[in-house]
């Protein structure tokens, strides 16, 4: 039986909303935006409205509007993207496989929106996407092509598997990377799409920090508060305090690293045992809880990624502040793996070239999924980075090679933690050092076994 016309309007928008495109606390249009939008009138798109409302998708606020209360199920992570095809001639189309790091609804609205318009405009080419959270249970992947951060791609990329080649890039895309602050051989193995930096949520009143002011410098510069600060990543505290891990490998903790190393480690201690310096307890994507103990004025400031920053609602009580970099801020780099084993070299660069498109940076700048990487899209906000990163002014945690990323997750991190807690003393740093001699020593061996 054919749907009454309300109804088929509410399947469309049932749609829309399960792609993500009407991101949970966004305000709906007014009925006549909607009317004109779908070409019906307004006692339809009111009665379709009536059965989201019945759905548990929108709610009406008196006077103010309609309000989305839809959250993307877990389940629904999965996307295929094909443009028209052209009958007779080219009916069939290459299949690429992506894997995609970005879980939040508006993430994937801004994903959903680049597929749509790539497949297109690209119609002899399919598209596999899966949205995957840090839930995901690791393994091996089919998937040619990872988009995300460095820490994600360490995590789904198969032992040993190599990058597309630069000089394939270079054969298929040359101008790839024409006005951008990256170029592709600034990553050997992965190709650069944006970047992003720490920032922080903060409580009315709490100051701004000074220029080059480190971490614990401006920690024990803000006044006495019974109000703590929550600390999400112990790599980017130590970091701008000047903890150097790129050196680790060829450098071993120096005696004066060891001893700079410490310094930070008792400083931090004191904040920490004075309920100054936060650690989160708990799962590590519980960013809402996290956020609901600021908006309580439980503590007095946290850190976010510039790039997630679109998770927690807009809240008039509640300021954005730069991140206490140090000397050099830190910044952490959005990049794409495509396997040298597709078969379908040119098609992926594709999807790369249209990230990097002038018309895709600015959107995904302007909706805060990434910091552009092309000179000509105009930003104040992260002009100073682009600057910073293209005087080489900047520390990039995470961009280094996977066996010190490894080396500091698995050590370094947890060891501050326990000294932190009391649970090691001033030998932690000779700990680490043996931890991570060891690590180096053997970690050839173990990777080769692994082949």
């Amino acid at each position: 039986m054919l749907k009454a016309k309300h109804q088929q309007l509410f399947d469309i928008l049932k749609e829309e909303f399960l792609r993500g495109e009407w991101p949970c606390g966004e305000k709906l249009p007014r009925l006549t935006v909607l009317a004109e939008k779908y070409s019906v009138s307004i006692n339809i798109v009111s009665k379709a409205v009536d059965l989201l409302k019945n759905a548990g998708m929108v709610e009406a606020k008196v006077g103010d509007g309609i309000y989305s209360t839809f959250k993307v199920p877990v389940s629904i992570n999965s996307l295929h993207y094909a443009g028209d095809r052209v009958y007779g001639y080219y009916r069939g189309a290459k299949r690429l496989r992506i894997l995609v790091e970005d879980r939040e609804v508006y993430q994937c609205a801004f994903w959903n929106r680049f597929f749509q318009d790539f497949s297109s405009e690209n119609p002899d080419i399919e598209i596999d996407v899966n949205f995957h959270s840090w839930d995901v249970r690791e393994g091996n992947t089919p998937y040619e092509a990872v988009i995300g951060g460095t820490a994600f791609l360490r995590k789904r990329i198969q032992l040993g598997e190599k990058g597309l080649p630069i000089n394939w890039v270079r054969s298929f895309v040359p101008d790839l990377y024409q006005n951008c602050i990256y170029g592709m051989a600034d990553f050997p193995g992965f190709l650069p799409y944006g970047f992003s930096c720490p920032e922080m949520l903060a409580i009315p009143g709490t100051p701004v920090p000074e220029p080059r002011e480190n971490f614990l410098d401006y920690l024990e510069r803000l006044p006495d508060s019974t109000l703590g600060y929550l600390v999400c990543s112990s790599r980017q505290l130590l970091a701008c305090m000047g903890i150097d891990m790129t050196r680790i490998g060829t450098d071993l903790f120096s005696s004066a690293d060891a001893e700079a190393m410490l310094s930070v480690f008792q400083r931090a201690k004191k904040m920490y045992d004075a309920g100054r310096l936060l650690w989160p307890h708990g799962k590590i994507t519980d960013k809402e809880r996290m956020f609901e103990l600021l908006r309580n004025r439980q503590i007095q400031a946290m850190e976010i990624q510039s790039n997630v920053s679109r998770c927690f609602p807009d809240d008039p009580q509640i300021q954005t502040l730069p991140y206490p970099h140090g000397e050099k801020p830190c910044v952490t780099t959005h990049l794409v793996f495509i396997s040298e084993n597709t078969l379908y070299p040119e098609e992926y660069l594709r999807v790369v070239k249209a990230l990097v498109s002038r018309e895709v940076q600015q959107r995904g700048e302007s909706e805060r999924m990434f910091y552009s990487i092309r000179k000509d899209v105009p930003s104040g906000e992260s002009e100073p980075l682009r600057e910073a990163i293209q005087a080489g002014g900047v520390q990039m945690p995470g961009d280094d090679a996977d066996i010190q990323s490894e080396a500091f997750y698995n050590f370094l991190g947890w060891e501050f933690y326990y000294y932190l807690e009391g649970r090691r003393g001033p030998e932690v740093i000779d700990l680490i050092n043996r931890k991570i001699r060891y690590y180096y020593e053997h970690i050839n061996q173990t990777e080769e076994n692994g082949k």
